[in-house]
């Protein structure tokens, strides 16, 4: 589950509270179920897919043609309208340009108002949304469009985009508060410094840094250990890389896990060593309200949310700088605690989801009709 999924069902569960009944829309693919019912939320996979392991940004051409744009956008939208009933609101998230273009014409189809949440940058970059024509005029006919980056907003208000604010993509700071008298649930690491990397085991996340950086720290400092979440075309190699290093039993890969909140509980240094122009990621985010010491790298807008030796530690992308940065927290428990705290208190009053979803509310009932 990516970051935008999981903002997903954080907003989904605080705008349930505030009184709305939010319908979440996206691809099917098998053998996943067509609906599922939540507490807070429903969600319809709609279309049909052709490519069922495959993921869309990895197929082009007509394979794209047929993976998003008629089974998602044209198929999926005829079982949309017969799925949905009242609707009040139109909010796609703008990640995948074709969600957008099927939120436009649902709303246009239910004739509701449409607010679009951009999920990126616009560029040319692997990743990145293309900012083509026909795009940015959907922008313009949006109600409203919200932006996570100073960049995207920037652009789109030279485009001539006037709706527009820039909100922080936001965490239940709540969920992340350390519990009293938690019980360590890994006890081959206590006492040990616990260093935490989530993510996507890729390149664009800095696994490889993650992992290089804590074989140099390793080798000076033999009361440390890493833990890595997630999976991706980097485990295999980084796996035996650890194992030609001799350090199994210091690195330990726990695979994609749904609920990440005990090893966030249970660590002390976070790491997001990306290399390259990547946005602060919502593990990130997550860290900072769990309270562990932030290691980031200095790319993109990650100043945005970090202050160097203030809430967390900025380095280059390298790992030989990284591994400094851990050796340094490593040693110094006042330094890390002051980090937490500081951590704590920017996610609290810059990211929490209440001040975020009060917003969100201002918003849909100021152009709901």
């Amino acid at each position: 589950m990516g970051g935008v999924e999981r903002y997903l069902l954080y907003l989904s569960d605080c705008l349930t509270k505030k009184g709305f009944s939010p319908i979440i829309l996206t691809r099917y693919y098998p053998p996943l179920p067509k609906k599922e019912k939540h507490t807070s939320y429903t969600l319809y996979r709609i279309g049909i897919s052709p490519f069922p392991k495959v993921c869309r940004r990895y197929i082009s051409g007509f394979q794209e043609f047929l993976g998003d744009h008629f089974t998602y956008t044209f198929l999926g939208f005829y079982e949309a309208i017969k799925l949905l009933t009242k609707i009040n609101i139109i909010h796609p998230q703008l990640g995948g340009e074709h969600d957008v273009f099927l939120g436009v014409k649902l709303a246009s189809r239910f004739k509701r108002p449409l607010v679009i949440t951009v999920h990126g940058r616009f560029g040319h970059q692997p990743e990145d949304i293309p900012p083509h024509e026909k795009l940015i005029q959907i922008l313009k006919q949006a109600d409203f469009v919200i932006v996570n980056r100073k960049s995207s907003y920037d652009f789109l208000v030279s485009h001539n985009i006037t709706k527009i604010i820039k909100m922080e993509n936001p965490v239940p700071t709540y969920q992340y508060k350390k519990p009293k008298n938690l019980k360590n649930f890994n006890k081959t690491s206590n006492g040990k410094i616990k260093v935490l990397f989530i993510g996507r085991l890729s390149y664009r996340r800095g696994a490889h840094i993650a992992v290089h950086s804590f074989i140099q720290a390793a080798k000076k400092n033999s009361d440390i250990n890493l833990w890595i979440i997630g999976d991706g075309p980097l485990k295999s190699p980084l796996i035996k890389l650890v194992e030609k290093e001799g350090l199994c039993k210091r690195v330990v890969f726990f695979g994609k896990q749904f609920d990440v909140r005990r090893f966030f509980w249970e660590s002390d240094i976070f790491l997001a060593p990306s290399p390259i122009d990547n946005f602060p990621s919502l593990s990130l985010r997550e860290a900072m309200a769990a309270g562990l010491s932030i290691i980031a790298t200095d790319v993109g807008e990650t100043k945005d949310i970090i202050e160097h030796n203030g809430n967390g530690i900025i380095v280059p992308p390298k790992s030989a700088r990284v591994a400094e940065a851990i050796l340094a927290l490593a040693h110094d428990e006042k330094l890390r605690q002051r980090l937490s705290r500081s951590a704590c208190k920017y996610a609290e009053e810059k990211l929490n989801i209440n001040s975020y979803c009060s917003s969100l509310v201002k918003i849909y009932r100021s152009i709901m009709y």
